[in-house]
């Protein structure tokens, strides 16, 4: 059975006879097909059989994009957050951060964590800020120093004074450094460490002395 045959008869069999007959495919997954054609397939199929098909996809390394991941996540494979994780891996160096951090809140903390911690020697399209200011916020420094590990993207002085100050470990900070054309030493002793922060993060007496000095503003005039 081709993919084509699959995909034009697999609405009107069982799910039990969706799932077997994928075993049966003989040229998963043909050049030149959609890959929106995986996507309604899943929505379409009960779980378990939507779950068999992606689990061969994965195998089969189908050129997914990061849009399809999105859809995939969407569709609600509530009972295979193993092979959700799996997914997100496999496909992790198609992400922008912001895509990667939608898939993310899918999962609780234990997932989260063993999820970064699989991600260790891959290649990863985040940026400077994104790694050093959102990943913090969003996960923490233990994801934080797995991220700059696995990025090929120079680091601003800025973004590595600000994490190194939080807590950052060293040696990932002087990887970056050394990979960004950064003096550790320099890094280290960045002037004003407090302003780094507060223009990153506003506190809440910044964010107040601003609202105040508008509505002065407006009393004025």
């Amino acid at each position: 059975m081709t993919w084509k045959e699959y995909y034009e008869n697999y609405y009107e069999w069982s799910e039990s006879t969706q799932r077997n007959n994928l075993s049966k495919i003989t040229d998963f997954w043909p050049e030149g097909r959609k890959t929106d054609e995986i996507i309604d397939c899943m929505f379409n199929m009960e779980e378990k059989a939507s779950a068999s098909l992606l689990r061969k996809a994965i195998k089969a390394k189908v050129p997914f994009s990061s849009n399809d991941i999105l859809e995939i996540f969407n569709i609600g494979l509530d009972n295979y957050r193993e092979l959700l994780k799996e997914l997100l891996i496999a496909y992790v160096d198609k992400f922008e951060w912001l895509d990667f951090e939608s898939c993310m809140i899918c999962f609780d903390d234990e997932d989260s964590s063993d999820i970064f911690s699989r991600l260790k020697g891959k290649t990863l399209n985040f940026n400077s800020e994104e790694i050093t200011c959102d990943a913090y916020g969003a996960f923490g420094l233990e994801a934080v120093n797995i991220l700059m590990d696995c990025s090929n993207a120079r680091f601003e002085e800025f973004d590595l004074a600000y994490i190194y100050d939080q807590g950052a470990d060293e040696d990932v900070v002087r990887r970056k450094c050394e990979q960004s054309g950064i003096s550790f030493r320099s890094m280290k002793s960045f002037s004003n460490r407090k302003r780094v922060e507060s223009e990153r993060k506003p506190g809440i007496f910044k964010k107040l002395m601003v609202i105040l000095f508008a509505a002065s503003d407006d009393d004025f005039l």
